[in-house]
């Protein structure tokens, strides 16, 4: 007779813990998972902010709360003091950002970490007039995301301009080599004017990498303009010397986060 009344009782009882709210340290669980670790909860009512200061707390929609019994998201930490959190895996460094990638991996990172062009040991050498895009043999590799790039490119051909000739130099970011394709690209043209033995073509462009993956993006010649002196002397002719070759110690590309 025993048995019969205990195995049903034993059942319910079974029943009450399955949807029964689980706390620890307190009587009065406010979510389905309530840790109190200093012990100091009312056993009714909610608890206070000082009181909840201490506690742990998932709730039923499956939010988790840190010093709050009500997360309103996933993580929800409340706190008095900062900073109130603290990852450290190795990375974090002293003016380091959480950065996510695209799956949503975070990662401390510098927030102006550059990226520098790389040049070649031989630079382009074809003649200073020509109005078609040629690659310069420089490129810079940019992972997805908006940057400002900053290019400066020495100007020296042989022989040098003489009695005021000269010529006006336009180079251009391209995402394909010897062709002018700018998409996603603003102040695409970086210019400027040789008239001596050396000059230099400078800029800022914007670049933005929308794509998931790293992309390379090239510096074509995009067309330059030679004139004489305009009192009837000769037209500027002459050919490039190493044109964006790294010999040249003023050259220099340097790309910057501009998300």
């Amino acid at each position: 007779m025993m048995k019969k009344i205990l195995l049903p009782l034993g059942v319910v009882l079974w029943a009450s813990l399955m949807n029964a709210q689980v706390g620890v340290n307190t009587q009065n669980p406010q979510g389905a998972f309530h840790v109190d670790g200093n012990k100091d909860n009312n056993i009714s009512g909610t608890p206070s902010a000082a009181q909840q200061s201490n506690d742990f707390v998932v709730a039923s929609s499956g939010n988790v709360g840190i010093g709050i019994t009500s997360p309103g998201r996933k993580l929800d930490i409340k706190s008095t003091t900062t900073p109130a959190l603290r990852i450290e895996d190795g990375t974090q460094q002293t003016g380091y950002v959480l950065m996510s990638d695209a799956n949503g991996n975070g990662q401390w990172k510098a927030l102006t970490q550059s990226i520098i062009g790389s040049f070649p040991a031989t630079g382009y050498t074809g003649p200073v007039e020509q109005y078609t895009n040629i690659w310069t043999n420089i490129s810079i590799t940019l992972p997805p995301g908006k940057w400002l790039i900053l290019t400066n490119i020495l100007l020296k051909a042989n022989p040098s301009p003489t009695n005021g000739n000269g010529a006006w130099v336009r180079l251009q970011w391209s995402s394909t080599p010897n062709a002018a394709n700018t998409t996603n690209i603003t102040g695409s043209l970086n210019s400027g004017i040789y008239v001596a033995p050396y000059g230099l073509a400078s800029g800022s462009s914007i670049i933005n990498n929308t794509s998931t993956s790293n992309a390379t993006y090239y510096l074509n010649l995009a067309g330059t303009n030679v004139f004489s002196n305009g009192s009837g002397g000769p037209v500027y002719s002459g050919t490039w010397d190493n044109l964006g070759a790294s010999i040249w110690g003023e050259n220099s590309i340097i790309a910057y986060p501009a998300n």
